[in-house]
């Protein structure tokens, strides 16, 4: 009967842990590492670009999320940017959705800046370099 009492035991503990890991794991993915948004929600306040790069400050749309981090590459000629955000109802998170980005870049052979979302199609420009001729 005591075997009986410690196999029960064991398998409601594992389950409660089971629990708590999926609810550790749930707010580690939504508070603290986010998911990159949709380009067309982002919107620029401020943009600035000089010959050895650019900085933007800007926000979201949605005001249930707040900025975590960008990821930034060039390829063709071209600056691309991801932001990710998580969202902002943890007690713990005192961050906003209003973002600044600096990125040293020579811009000499720059001929466009994009922000990217998580679609490759979701691709939104925000800066194009005018020809002087």
């Amino acid at each position: 009967m005591k075997k009986k009492e410690e196999k029960h035991s064991l398998a409601a503990l594992s389950v409660i842990l089971l629990i708590i890991f999926g609810f550790v794991s749930l707010y580690i993915y939504y508070y603290e590492i986010g998911s990159i948004v949709s380009a067309k929600s982002i919107y620029i306040n401020e943009m600035e670009i000089s010959d050895n790069g650019i900085f933007i400050t800007g926000s979201t749309m949605n005001s249930a999320l707040a900025f975590k981090s960008y990821e930034s590459y060039s390829k063709e000629n071209r600056i691309y940017i991801k932001m990710r955000y998580v969202l902002s109802g943890s007690i713990l998170n005192k961050r906003t959705g209003n973002f600044t980005i600096e990125i040293k870049e020579d811009m000499k052979n720059i001929h466009e800046i994009l922000f990217e979302g998580e679609e490759g199609t979701d691709i939104k420009s925000v800066w194009k370099k005018v020809s002087k001729e």
